[in-house]
């Protein structure tokens, strides 16, 4: 008599065949992925500028909503002419980078903490965003003469 073999036994199996690589489906996707990415850094590199601005314009917004009420109106106003130089700055292509980095980080500390918002944290931002747009302060926004 023959022993019936063990149904439980695992049985050897052969390989797929199949071609090297990915399948068709899966490439085309992919390309079709990597098109779009390439296509939206087109747009995004183009558009870089508008983007910054408006970035800028929000941050504005936050920062003039939270200035104190006894700001005196020429640090008002000065504030709001380096804003408008900082855009002028920006359509120009004569922005300072490097300047532009430090009044940032001076405005999301601002706006972080709104409370806090002194009349000197006004005139310390509106001078880095003059020196980032390259506009000079006046001595009368400079806090007057030296010696004076």
């Amino acid at each position: 008599m023959t022993e019936a073999p063990d149904p439980f036994a695992p049985q050897p199996t052969a390989p797929k065949k199949t071609g090297a690589g990915c399948s068709r489906p899966l490439l085309v996707g992919c390309g079709l992925l990597l098109v779009l990415l390439g296509i939206g850094a087109v747009v995004l590199a183009l558009n870089a500028s508008k983007l910054a601005s408006w970035f800028y314009q929000k941050l504005e917004e936050q920062v003039v909503a939270h200035l104190p009420e006894d700001l005196p109106v020429a640090d008002r106003e000065r504030l709001e002419r380096a804003f408008d130089d900082i855009q002028q700055s920006m359509q120009d292509g004569t922005l300072d980078p490097r300047k532009l980095r430090e009044a940032q980080t001076k405005m999301t500390g601002m706006v972080q903490e709104p409370s806090k918002i002194t009349a000197e944290d006004v005139r310390e931002l509106s001078a880095l965003l003059e020196a980032a747009s390259g506009r000079a302060p006046t001595d009368a926004e400079d806090g007057g003469p030296p010696g004076g």
